[in-house]
């Protein structure tokens, strides 16, 4: 398939120049000013391989189109290569440090401008590779992660999954984009409990409530002080792998209160990340109080009448209309083999002997699915599911 270039430039004869070097060995699309080809590029979902762009164009220069699209998410990663019959060493210095990767002067040497485009392609392509290849390490890294967790201990991997659900759909209700820190804060806030140190301790942090002697049905509740104490091996764990200090900031945000300016602010004059680190606080703080209360309703009330903790009420409201949806979500009972990854159980999964494989609440993975169809006797069992949570709302 061949490469895509993009050639923004004004001049009929420069572009007819380009057409000839390139048309053979790639597939241009061209554009006689820096507006419409922003326009194109924001509106299209296919993005070019590479720009070649003029730097002296009337209306908006090459300069300014270039800040335009390294502001862009989506398009900041496109190699742009400036072209202009401007010469000087301030007009070059200018053209790299607002992102530019080459800049070449007019008139056109064919051999020289299509070595440079290859070289670019070839960089930029390699760059995208190993981006892919992190990407998906680091995405196996999080799901071992989170699978561990859910063999070590189901409860708090069950709460986990629950808080990154609950998480998004109250940033959503809160129209907050961009959410993907906080999700995997609240998925890798449990990571604490699976050292040795936390498992050795499981008494100091689960007390047991009901000695009946049924293991399946002991109710346990949740030292609150000793697991916001986890919450700090958490992220001593998370901090060592690379990308997520985000993350890593938003779980020691959420081990802090709200000050006193931020209290009296609301969700939309927030800093990003102290909200997120407090819708982090309030989930966490709120499945800590279910485990007791179980009434949602009387949670959620305890919750906005507590005096010696501040819960934002604008999070409490998005969070009763995310619990509210939940409620009256869509329940349907799949196969085994139909499990796919991402569906969230409806129910506990237990093995023949009774035994609690993964409990109600958990966001299947592959791996997970995998020892699921290779568990004995499940092959024909039907598992309730929760329909996913972009259908409910």
């Amino acid at each position: 398939m061949k490469k895509k270039i993009l050639i923004v430039d004004d001049s009929p004869e420069d572009i007819e120049v380009l057409g000839n070097i390139f048309l053979k060995d790639y597939k241009c699309q061209v554009f006689l000013n820096g507006e419409n080809a922003i326009k194109f590029l924001l509106a299209s979902e296919e993005q070019p391989d590479l720009i070649l762009l003029d730097v002296m164009m009337p209306g908006m220069d090459g300069y300014e189109v270039c800040e335009r699209l390294k502001m862009d998410t989506r398009l900041k990663y496109i190699p742009i290569i400036f072209t202009s019959s401007l010469n000087k060493t301030f007009d070059k210095v200018k053209a790299f440090q607002i992102g530019g990767v080459d800049y070449i002067t007019k008139p056109f040497q064919s051999e020289e401008i299509m070595a440079r485009v290859g070289t670019h392609l070839e960089i930029a392509h390699s760059r995208q590779e190993i981006k892919d290849l992190y990407s998906k390490t680091l995405q196996g890294t999080i799901s071992a992660m989170n699978d561990m967790l859910a063999i070590a201990n189901p409860e708090m991997s069950k709460r986990a999954n629950a808080m990154r659900l609950y998480a998004e759909m109250i940033m959503k209700e809160l129209l907050i984009a961009d959410a993907w820190d906080l999700k995997l804060a609240c998925l890798l806030s449990g990571v604490g409990m699976l050292t040795d140190a936390i498992r050795k301790q499981e008494e100091d942090y689960l007390t047991d409530t009901n000695n009946s002697g049924d293991s399946q049905n002991t109710n346990v509740t949740l030292d609150i002080n000793k697991a916001i104490e986890s919450l700090a091996l958490s992220a001593k764990i998370i901090k060592k792998i690379p990308k997520l200090k985000p993350v890593v900031k938003i779980i020691n945000l959420s081990m802090l209160p709200l000050d006193e300016i931020n209290r009296n602010r609301s969700v939309a004059n927030m800093n990003r990340d102290i909200l997120k680190g407090h819708v982090l606080r309030v989930l966490f703080h709120y499945f800590y109080i279910i485990k007791q209360e179980e009434d949602y309703n009387l949670v959620l009330k305890q919750m906005r009448n507590d005096r010696e903790e501040f819960y934002s009420q604008e999070i409490l409201e998005a969070l009763n209309k995310v619990r509210n949806n939940l409620s009256s979500s869509d329940i349907s009972e799949v196969k085994i083999d139909e499990l796919k990854p991402k569906m969230i159980l409806a129910e506990n999964i237990r093995s023949l002997e009774g035994k609690v494989l993964l409990k109600i609440g958990y966001e299947l993975s592959e791996s997970l699915i995998a020892v699921l169809k290779n568990a004995k006797g499940l092959k024909d069992v039907k598992i309730k599911i929760i329909k996913k949570f972009e259908d409910i709302i």
